[in-house]
């Protein structure tokens, strides 16, 4: 596969992400105006003749020019969160005090639409930190160009990375984070194409439950040689310490991902494995849920004395297919440091993810 193919696929994944953010968009847009006419139908309907009324409405005080510049900024790009720039109004509620009531009513068309939205800015969070207790499975698409002596090489990398929570005890989780690899690669050894699964690499996580801002996990990492290629593969078995930690705090999320990787066994002829992983990442999440991420993947192999360090930049936006959450996002993926032959420039990446969080 030549790298004008590869464009062609990667143009057309992204349009397929930027036409899902808009369908989205659309249907909320569709919620929140059919929940706001109801409103205003059953304010009517019941409105009592003996009753104080109180009608609180946090949008009826905007004035109009800024309604108009909002409105504009979102007809140029339909799927952009406008929130980033202009806060958020409040969920439209109205209040109904009957003479016959000791209590308070509240219609709210939009209540659920803001409901809605808080949990999936909450999933957006979660989503963020490696040991959170919230099931998913991604798949992480890379493509990478100008690889190989000639700059004529180019690779596709898919990651299936399950995450699974388990309950240790009532203070206790153990995260499973399980990366499979798929690799097709073309113009890297001579002129042959390459393709299959690289080596599994499982880590496990133990995590406390009730971390609030400060978040980290500690465990262990095994590399399994179960490529079905040699040339994709390091063909040896490794064992390491992971460990993460961060914070959560104001829509931020930063932290790190680390991990040391020795091999200890697999076949004599291949090159021992001795690397450190470290991953710092930084992250923004929106009340709309959207998501912007900056982060790293820096490898050092300490037997050939080699960095790769890929820099990422991400967009990511939760959007629902009618109650199933899924993370979709995308963004460029730069080689601030490489091996001999490795990739050269900027990629591309787009991530899918499924989330399953608990009822």
């Amino acid at each position: 596969m030549k790298p004008t193919t590869f464009t062609g696929f990667v143009f057309v994944a992204l349009t397929t992400v930027i036409m899902v953010l808009n369908q989205s968009a659309l249907a909320q847009s569709r919620t929140a105006s059919s929940g706001s006419s109801g409103e205003r139908v059953a304010g009517e309907a019941k409105r009592p003749a003996v009753a104080n009324e109180t009608v609180a409405n946090s949008e009826a005080s905007t004035r109009p020019a800024q309604r108009a510049r909002e409105a504009a900024g979102a007809a140029i790009i339909g799927f952009l969160p406008a929130d980033i720039f202009v806060p958020r109004p409040q969920p439209l509620a109205v209040h109904m005090q009957y003479a016959s009531l000791s209590g308070q009513s509240t219609v709210s068309g939009r209540a659920s639409s803001g409901n809605d939205n808080d949990e999936n800015a909450a999933l957006a969070m979660k989503l963020r930190n490696p040991v959170s207790s919230l099931a998913r499975i991604s798949f992480d698409n890379s493509v990478d160009f100008r690889m190989a002596a000639d700059r004529d090489g180019s690779r596709v990398t898919i990651h299936i990375e399950p995450v699974l929570p388990f309950s240790l005890s009532k203070n206790w989780s153990l995260i499973s984070h399980t990366i499979l690899p798929f690799i097709q690669q073309d113009g890297i050894v001579g002129t042959s194409m390459q393709a299959g699964f690289a080596d599994i690499l499982q880590s496990v996580f133990v995590s406390p439950k009730k971390a609030e801002s400060f978040f980290w996990g500690a465990g262990a990492a095994v590399q399994i040689p179960t490529a079905t290629n040699t040339l994709i593969g390091a063909g040896k078995l490794a064992l390491g310490p992971t460990l993460a930690v961060g914070r959560q705090q104001h829509r931020w999320t930063y932290g790190a991902l680390t991990r040391q990787m020795w091999s200890v066994a697999g076949h004599r002829d291949r090159v021992d494995v001795n690397a450190t992983f470290v991953r710092p990442f930084v992250a923004y999440t929106t009340r709309s849920a959207w998501t912007f991420s900056l982060d790293t993947e820096s490898t050092y192999d300490w037997v050939g004395r080699q960095l790769s360090a890929p820099i990422h930049f991400e967009i990511a936006k939760i959007v629902r297919f009618e109650r199933q959450p899924v993370s979709v996002g995308g963004g460029v993926r730069c080689w601030a440091a490489t091996y001999p032959g490795g990739p050269q420039a900027c990629g591309v990446r787009f991530t899918i993810t499924p989330l399953f969080p608990l009822r």
